[in-house]
């Protein structure tokens, strides 16, 4: 439950009261094919205004662009909004997501395995089974769900989630107000072999580690592989999807999204501000300069040093990779017409 004038006054540039009262109370969010009474609707760019004026929602954010379709009276509340999807995601984050932290009746499950050399923030929550090693330390309000490992001499920040059944290998990294999902492993060994004259293999162990920096966000069954020597890093602000593989000594930049498939294999380096469509795959060594966006599927075999779009399997700048992706549908006409060409040419 949060008051109208709470909302406004948290982020005005964000929230602007166009119509209504700052008191009324909001119970929930509701979407706008189910809005109930004492709920708040977030109304999509195209979404149906006179639909949701008609709703039993008490409460409606829209689009700054679109306040002029809003009659004078409305019986509701109305906040215009520059940014409704930024909107939604702050309202939803801050005042109405489930905090697993305030489920819990005891801060420390009895069944918790932890090393006497551990330390633990007095506020943080460890879970059932959740094994803690040694000289591992806690930061204070984090919340390490059940079932989870972290190895010994591990390092996880403040407010940060670890949901169950993670595993964080020994002497990683995690920063202030990150998340990591369920069934992820963070800091395993990098897939590294060496051949003899047989054809036989010998593994090079990986003495590296993982480093995620602050509002890292890893959903869940992912891997990220620590490194031969140095370091594995995840940038500042940067968001996993589900399903992704990250090999050794890669660098992910700061405000990235990364969407579920997307794998490397190792030493690549990914820029600032880049985005992923799904499954898309990079070669060893290959580095992405900021600002780069992937089409689904797409696969990079060599460095992209200019911002901007691609796709496809050699990679091309988007436009030339959808102009070659509306050909490949024409190859059989296309084949047939060539093959009349050459018998009517006698060859």
């Amino acid at each position: 439950m949060i008051k109208c004038k709470e909302l406004v006054n948290s982020w005005p540039e964000l929230f602007e009261l166009f119509s209504g009262s700052l008191d009324v109370e909001f119970s929930d969010i509701a979407p706008i094919e189910e809005p109930r009474r004492g709920t708040i609707v977030f109304l999509p760019t195209h979404g149906d205004i006179k639909k949701a004026l008609e709703s039993l929602a008490t409460g409606l954010v829209i689009s700054k662009k679109r306040i002029n379709e809003i009659p004078s009276t409305t019986g509701k509340t109305i906040l215009a909004s520059k940014n409704v999807n930024l909107a939604l995601a702050y309202a939803s984050h801050n005042y109405f997501a489930r905090d697993p932290r305030k489920t819990v009746r005891e801060r420390i499950h009895p069944s918790a395995v932890i090393a006497k050399t551990a330390k633990i923030a007095a506020d943080s929550v460890i879970g059932a089974n959740a094994v803690i090693g040694e000289n591992v330390s806690i930061g204070r309000g984090t919340w390490i769900g059940a079932n989870a490992v972290i190895e010994e001499n591990s390092a996880i920040g403040e407010n940060t989630l670890i949901h169950a059944l993670v595993y964080i290998g020994w002497e990683t990294r995690i920063g202030n107000h990150c998340e990591v999902k369920p069934h992820t492993a963070i800091g395993g060994e990098g897939y590294g072999y060496a051949q003899d004259e047989n054809g036989h293999h010998h593994h090079i162990p990986q003495r590296g580690r993982v480093v995620l920096e602050d509002h890292v966000t890893i959903g869940s069954h992912c891997a990220i592989d620590r490194s031969t020597f140095g370091e594995t890093r995840i940038g500042t602000g940067t968001k996993f999807d589900n399903h992704i593989h990250i090999a050794h000594n890669c660098r992910v930049g700061r405000h990235t999204l990364l969407t579920a498939g997307f794998k490397t294999a190792g030493s690549t380096s990914v820029g600032d501000h880049c985005v992923t469509g799904g499954n898309v795959s990079l070669k060893d060594h290959v580095k992405i300069c900021d600002h780069v966006q992937l089409a689904g599927l797409t696969g990079v075999q060599h460095d992209i040093t200019a911002p901007g779009a691609y796709g496809g399997h050699p990679i091309q700048p988007i436009k030339e990779y959808l102009k070659t992706l509306s050909l490949i549908k024409q190859l059989p006409e296309i084949k047939k017409n060539i093959q009349r060409i050459l018998k009517h040419l006698g060859l």
